[in-house]
């Protein structure tokens, strides 16, 4: 079983300047996604696509080497995360590197564990699923039965936009819901091709239930610092 480690980290950010180069416990997010990736053992090769001289400068001076660069098309920001992936298959696949499976690690997930990885990449690979992603249970006050949505002239309605809203049920009736946290996601190579999807066919939600911050703006930054310093994480 050859496993590929995919880390996206393009260079610009409009919500942080350098996102993927700030530090949360000392350690830029990027650096951090290829130590555990590194560290979790199962990957045949580990991959940083960037778009970044600076990241990949970074990355060299932290014993890492990024063999090329993204192209202009999957560096902008409506470039969707399966363009990327396609691009280092392909390029892969050119220099005669084939996976069976691969894994995304957002660098914007910084508090995943080397468990985590190893659990969602070996969800992919068990039938009945070809493909597995890391999920956040949601508080159940924030519950898609508890949300409504607008209309234009302020008509409250159902999370669903399309019936009037009612009461909600009580809490204990609720089934749980989750939500995708950006450690990592799995899939097989051929459920990938075939599908363009990280989701593949059929997916296998993977619960981490402590707190993984996802980071988008600087207070999410000073969130994910003080979780870490929480843990006690290395």
């Amino acid at each position: 079983m050859r496993r590929l480690a995919i880390i996206p980290a393009r260079g610009n950010s409009k919500g942080i300047p350098n996102k993927n180069l700030q530090q949360i416990g000392g350690q830029s997010l990027v650096y951090r996604a290829v130590r555990v990736a590194q560290e979790a053992g199962i990957f045949s090769l580990v991959h940083v696509s960037t778009d970044s001289s600076q990241i990949v400068e970074h990355l060299q001076e932290e014993g890492f080497d990024v063999p090329f660069l993204r192209n202009h098309k999957t560096s902008t920001d409506e470039a969707p995360t399966s363009a990327v992936v396609d691009e280092v298959l392909k390029v892969l696949s050119d220099r005669g590197e084939l996976f069976d499976s691969l894994t995304v690690l957002e660098p914007t997930c910084p508090l995943r564990t080397i468990e985590d990885v190893c659990r969602t990449a070996s969800a992919a690979e068990d039938d009945p699923f070809d493909a597995a992603l890391s999920v956040s249970p949601v508080p159940s006050h924030y519950h898609a039965s508890k949300q409504i949505s607008m209309t234009q002239d302020g008509t409250a309605l159902q999370s669903s936009g399309r019936e009037p809203v009612t009461a909600s049920p009580p809490r204990q009736l609720l089934e749980p819901t989750f939500i995708r946290n950006g450690a990592a996601y799995s899939v097989q190579v051929q459920a990938f091709q075939a599908t363009r999807s990280l989701m593949g066919k059929r997916a296998c939600g993977i619960v981490i239930s402590r707190p993984v911050v996802n980071i988008d703006t600087p207070e999410d930054l000073v969130e994910a610092e003080k979780v870490y310093s929480s843990l006690g994480s290395t």
